[in-house]
């Protein structure tokens, strides 16, 4: 079973630094990835809010809505928070 995460909020996907008692996204996100999972940005999302040049979390991939509906109509699960 494989393990997919597709970020439309992408603030996130760049910060590399969290302040104590926080939840550490870099962390998290890399747990995914190690484990075999990919993890990847909305292009649209990340343009408009002008990131989509900044350097990622390593292992994150940008992407686009085309391949965000394909994966969520493939997948058992979608979770949205």
């Amino acid at each position: 079973m494989s393990k997919n995460l597709f970020i439309t909020n992408c603030h996130s996907i760049y910060f590399k630094w969290t302040a104590m008692g926080f939840y550490n996204i870099e962390r998290m996100l890399q747990s995914v990835i190690q484990k075999g999972g990919e993890v990847k940005s909305c292009g649209g999302c990340s343009e408009a809010r002008g990131v989509d040049k900044i350097p990622f979390i390593d292992g994150i991939k940008l992407s686009n809505m085309k391949e965000f509906a394909q994966w969520t109509v493939m997948c058992d699960k979608v979770l949205s928070f």
